[in-house]
């Protein structure tokens, strides 16, 4: 059985929004595990993970945001699909390539695509939006370096094996998806973007609110994968500086 497990804060939001689409799918006899009101992201799945991981009849485990609605009813066959494969540990809807931090976004989009539809449809996103809601990413399904965590599909093998690292990037609700996505690549097994129709219910949010804790999981996530040679280094705009002078259309400067 495909089981479900969701980290609730607003439980208005996860009954509105996650839950019926959770149960447009959901085998009737599948696990279902929520944990509501905790600090931390990455302890909280932890929880769902230990609990399902003990469950022999469990074969995947969805873990799922409160505000992400799951519209594909073909959506369980489509994740058995991608799972087929015993080495691809992760199965998300978005992802990226070319990823140097958990600011994924900025990076090249891999494959894949998620609808992005406003909680509040007087406050839309920055784009445009055709009826209220938009589609982004390329489509299609592929190997990725990472996948958007308001839904993260695990495998058997990554139930059984993968955790998220409180101590590390923890405590909080950034970068978690990044840090668990280079965890599995790190063992050697595939992350993959499958094009499903799943919802992301928000508005835009700036980083204001959340800088401090945003930018320690940041520096965390690069530390630790820098130290590993997980992350390949960013191009320059300019060839290597070997002591020489450059012209430019402003004169002659130093770099």
């Amino acid at each position: 059985m495909i089981a479900f497990g969701c980290a609730v804060a607003d439980q208005a939001k996860y009954e509105r929004i996650c839950l019926p689409g959770i149960e447009r799918c959901r085998d009737p006899a599948a696990p279902l595990v929520v944990v509501r009101d905790r600090p931390s992201i990455f302890s909280a799945y932890n929880q769902i993970l230990d609990e399902l991981a003990a469950n022999p009849r469990v074969e995947s485990v969805v873990l799922i945001h409160e505000d992400t609605e799951i519209q594909d009813r073909r959506f369980e066959s489509k994740l058995r699909w991608a799972l087929q494969d015993p080495m691809v540990a992760i199965v998300g809807t978005i992802g990226a390539v070319g990823v140097q931090g958990i600011d994924w976004w900025v990076h090249d989009y891999g494959v894949g695509s998620t609808i992005l539809e406003p909680i509040d449809p007087e406050v839309l996103y920055e784009t445009g939006m055709i009826q209220g809601a938009e589609v982004s990413g390329m489509g299609s399904v592929g190997e990725v370096d990472m996948v958007d965590g308001y839904l993260l599909a695990f495998s058997l093998w990554a139930v059984r094996n993968l955790r998220f690292d409180e101590d590390g990037l923890g405590p909080g609700f950034h970068g978690y998806d990044a840090d668990i996505c280079f965890q599995a690549r790190d063992r050697g097994r595939k992350v993959l973007a499958v094009e499903m129709d799943v919802a992301h219910h928000r508005n835009s949010v700036g980083p204001d609110r959340y800088r401090d804790d945003w930018l320690r999981a940041q520096i965390a996530f690069r530390r630790k994968w820098e130290a590993k040679g997980m992350l390949a280094a960013p191009e320059l705009p300019f060839p290597p500086y070997h002591g020489k002078r450059a012209r430019t259309s402003l004169g002659s400067i130093d770099r």
